[in-house]
């Protein structure tokens, strides 16, 4: 999307940067999930059902009431907080303070609902809630996760010449990578190290809830239900790996 004098417009990407990225079966899942959620955007519709923007498909990621994520509130009111656990986003400048409301849970329409709440007082809000949403990685940032996927592809001895593809990345120059072609007990091998930090991350999830002395639970649906199998089996930890079968990479 292109933002140009308050208007969204659908454009190619940059640099025509379309490329094909394998991914573990759990993250395929959860894609599916969301894009049979998918839903028109609230632009107005032309004659020919076009939306303004340009589309005449659905969207997987809208706001709440169908609009647009724009570069001047998608960091300070969905990402940062998410991030930062505190709603509005901390204002990076000199000078500049305010008090941070937490973000808190909630199921409708989706976790992360920052307080206030319409009509509803900051205090009551901070009593009503049902939970408290935790900082992820304090300062993330959208471009930090690719730095956070190569350096977790490095620790798991992805080969240099696939990390640079998943990237996006063009030759570089190397002669070893000249030589070095990306075969599909290379992707699997790596999906196996994806699924396997999937496993550790969720299993590290559930075992705070019983510290806590808590069966393991979220109000994020997805994550629910794989702690799921926390609830059902308790102190047997084992998540499926559900491996795709191996990708040809010649076929659409």
């Amino acid at each position: 999307m292109i933002e140009l004098n308050g208007k969204l417009y659908l454009a190619p990407p940059k640099e025509g940067s379309r490329r094909d990225v394998d991914i573990p079966r759990w993250l395929f899942d959860l894609l599916q999930r969301l894009t049979a959620q998918a839903r028109r955007c609230r632009c107005p519709r032309r004659d020919d059902d076009t939306s303004a923007c340009g589309s005449r498909e659905p969207f997987v990621f809208l706001g709440p009431e169908g609009g647009h994520a724009r570069r001047s509130n998608y960091a300070a009111r969905v990402f940062r907080p998410a991030a930062d656990g505190i709603y509005p986003a901390e204002k990076r400048r000199r000078g500049y303070h305010t008090d941070p409301w937490r973000v808190h849970c909630s199921r409708e329409p989706f976790p992360g609902i920052p307080v206030p709440v319409a009509g509803i007082h900051r205090a009551k809000a901070e009593q009503v809630a049902e939970c408290c949403w935790a900082p992820l990685v304090t300062g993330l940032t959208p471009h930090g996760l690719r730095h956070g996927h190569q350096t977790a592809m490095r620790r798991d001895r992805v080969p240099r010449v696939l990390r640079r593809d998943r990237l996006g990345h063009g030759p570089s120059g190397d002669i070893a990578d000249h030589y070095t072609h990306i075969g599909d007990e290379m992707i699997e091998d790596m999906l196996a190290c994806l699924t396997r930090r999937w496993q550790a991350a969720v299993t590290a999830r559930a075992r705070i809830d019983e510290r806590r002395g808590g069966e393991p639970s979220s109000a994020v649906p997805a994550l629910d239900e794989w702690l799921a199998l926390f609830r059902d089996r308790p102190g047997e930890i084992q998540l499926p790996s559900a491996l795709p079968p191996a990708p040809n990479r010649g076929a659409e």
